[in-house]
């Protein structure tokens, strides 16, 4: 668990095993990095190809070949897209990274369409949060063999010792603050359901063991005796999840916190909410009916619902939704949502969503990606399709804008307006004349 790591990494930092953000690798154990890529500008500066990452530790280690996901909208011109990856061993501190991609997306001519610009690309240690960065500025063709391998420079040093001890017990308390949400979350479902919320508690309880084990261990410094005159149990390692198997049951439980000092934070939502959830490899569904969610106040938000369903991977996405017509004047005011992953021999893990919105008569629908913040502005966009380079593709239109973009915006209200651009403008991209933009 996230904890155990944390406390095992502080107890590595405080012997001078390593420093602050290559603690981690002292401490042995699997690891995850996240990895953000830089499209440049220029012409053509996208791809379709699949593109491939291979980090190397000063140590020689390297973390073997990291597939990045393919997605129509993923390397576009201009965008930032960012994953996280699991390698078996910690690195320690980076020296280099490789990049390449497969070559393919670029029609009958090939790999010599299918040229990337990358400008940069940045490499976080998800533990300590330790910060890395290459330069590229340069077009990446096909294969391994046409990759390019670039220098890593330290932008950000990650967390100290104290620091790593303060992430250690703030996982172990999200630990018991789930085991107490549970509790207070209605499920729903027969056998099934509760064996997998049974095997995902099991985990919870075990990483919650370890994180108090290790988080001992780590503020009694190298010592392993203890004042009874019995043993410490030694801090335990991380387990990652090999993107590569099955996807296991897990159970997702949500949070929300609605804008404070409105009746959203006290009647909750007048009408049955709808919550689902986007994953790179699937998607969850989850309904509160109205007035029953309010009662289980947690740190200023509530307990919507939980369900146990198959892993959906790496989160992208919320979406909102009244599951009934919305009075006028009716409107549920929301601050953050927040999603609790558990998976049976993984770290619990929880995102949350910047939504400060509203969902009302006129929008009973908002989506959220990952990435957004408080200030985006929240917009009306239709969804639709196009074709580009033979490919049909969704796109998305904006009537306040008059613009018509590949990329789906962060924060947005889905809608379908009552005057349609004609199917000419809609290939077009919205405007006689004018492409989808690629932002």
């Amino acid at each position: 668990a996230q904890a155990a790591a944390a406390a095992a990494a502080a107890a590595a930092a405080d012997r001078g095993d390593a420093e602050g953000g290559t603690a981690a690798a002292a401490a042995g154990g699997p690891s995850e990095y996240r990895l953000t890529f830089f499209t440049g500008n220029k012409m053509g500066s996208g791809t379709d190809a699949t593109v491939v990452i291979e980090l190397i530790g000063a140590g020689g280690i390297t973390s073997g070949d990291l597939t990045m996901d393919r997605e129509p909208a993923l390397f576009e011109n201009k965008s930032v897209d960012t994953f996280t990856r699991a390698v078996d061993t910690d690195l320690g501190d980076l020296s280099e990274v490789l990049v390449w991609h497969d070559g393919k997306g670029g029609g009958m001519l090939g790999s010599m369409m299918s040229g990337w610009f990358l400008e940069k690309v940045r490499v976080e240690h998800a533990l300590t949060e330790r910060t890395w960065e290459a330069d590229f500025g340069e077009w990446i063709y096909g294969k391994r063999e046409k990759g390019l391998t670039k220098k890593l420079t330290v932008t950000h040093a990650g967390l100290d010792a104290e620091a790593l001890r303060l992430k250690a017990r703030a996982a172990a308390a999200s630990v018991e603050g789930l085991n107490a949400l549970r509790v207070a979350s209605p499920r729903k479902g027969g056998a099934e359901d509760d064996a997998a919320a049974a095997s995902a508690a099991a985990a919870a309880a075990a990483a919650a063991a370890s994180a108090a084990a290790a988080t001992a261990a780590a503020e009694g410094g190298a010592s392993s005796s203890r004042s009874d005159g019995g043993t410490r149990e030694p801090p335990a390692r991380a387990v990652a999840v090999d993107p590569g198997h099955t996807l296991s049951m897990g159970r997702y439980e949500v949070s929300i916190k609605p804008t404070e000092k409105t009746t959203s934070a006290v009647d909750g939502c007048p009408v049955p909410l709808q919550i689902r959830i986007m994953g790179r490899a699937g998607k969850v569904e989850l309904t509160v009916e109205p007035g029953t969610a309010a009662a289980h106040t947690q740190n200023g938000g509530f307990i919507i619902a939980s369900v146990s369903s198959q892993a959906i991977g790496d989160m992208v996405q919320v979406c909102l939704i009244a599951g009934s017509p919305m009075a006028v004047g009716q409107q549920f005011e929301v601050d953050t949502l927040t999603v609790h992953t558990l998976l049976p021999e993984a770290k619990p893990h929880a995102m949350t969503f910047a939504v400060h919105s509203a969902l009302d008569a006129a929008h009973p629908e908002l989506r959220v990606r990952t990435g957004a913040t408080r200030g985006e502005p929240v917009e009306e966009w239709e969804e639709a399709v196009a074709r580009k380079d033979g490919v049909s593709r969704k796109y998305w239109f904006s009537k306040t804008r008059s613009v018509s973009v590949w990329r789906e915006p962060l924060k947005y209200f889905p809608v379908r307006f009552t005057q349609r651009p004609s199917a000419t403008e809609q290939v077009a991209g919205g405007t006689p004349g004018q492409t989808p933009s690629t932002n």
